[in-house]
Parts: structure tokens; sequence; C-alpha cells
């Protein structure tokens, strides 16, 4: 089971959803931090 990211902005992600961005090369991981776009359900 893992941990949901946090966005700069302290937004948080499920982590499927950011996997899923970083897979699909519109996200990136910034000091931990996930930056980019992501569907939003």
């Amino acid at each position: 089971m893992g941990v949901d990211f946090v966005t700069p902005d302290g937004m948080i992600v499920p982590r499927a959803l950011g996997e899923a961005a970083l897979l699909g090369h519109t996200a990136v991981l910034v000091g931990g931090l996930l930056v980019g776009v992501w569907a939003q359900s």
C-alpha cells in the first residue's frame, strides 16, 4: 500500500492518480512533491 502524493501548494493527490500521471509523462516529482497535470477523478 502506497502513500498519496502532495503538490507544492499542499493538495493531496491519491497514489493511483499520481502514478498514472507519472507514467503518462504529465507529472514529475520535484524534491518529493508531485508537479504536473493529472485527472481529477
